[in-house]
């Protein structure tokens, strides 16, 4: 019976660290994205509470929740949206990143928000809303 030796590749010391250098990366990836998660979770339930919070303490009328919702939720939300976006568009114009859609979107909600306030304002001064003639 013959034996031979089985010539195999020896592991350099750059791959060996290389390799564990990026299990290392994956790891805190992985940690940064579970923490991106529960902090993801933890807004979305205190965002859900303090709405319920916020329709018990209007008493569930509802013509007070559709002009709370379109004179100040919803203007709020758009002007917060155009805010975050714009800045969002910004910095992907400084690092080089394609930006075209995020200012589209940010000139629709400001846009959006030039709609909502002109209706609310024009339901005023018709006297059908909640500010009297």
């Amino acid at each position: 019976m013959k034996s031979e030796r089985i010539t195999s590749n020896k592991v350099t010391k750059e791959e060996a660290m290389g390799v564990i250098t990026d299990t290392l990366n994956v790891a805190k990836l992985q940690r940064r994205q579970e923490r991106r998660n529960a902090l993801s979770i933890l807004g979305v339930v205190a965002a859900v509470v303090i709405f319920v919070l916020y329709l018990d303490s209007l008493q569930w009328q509802m013509d007070t929740l559709v002009y709370t919702g379109v004179g100040v939720v919803f203007p709020l939300f758009f002007i917060s949206g155009f805010l975050a976006l714009l800045g969002n568009g910004i910095r992907r114009k400084i690092t080089g990143k394609p930006c075209g859609q995020t200012f589209a979107m940010a000139i629709a909600l400001l846009l959006l928000f030039v709609i909502f306030m002109g209706l609310f304002f024009l339901i005023g001064a018709f006297g059908t809303g909640p500010v009297p003639n």
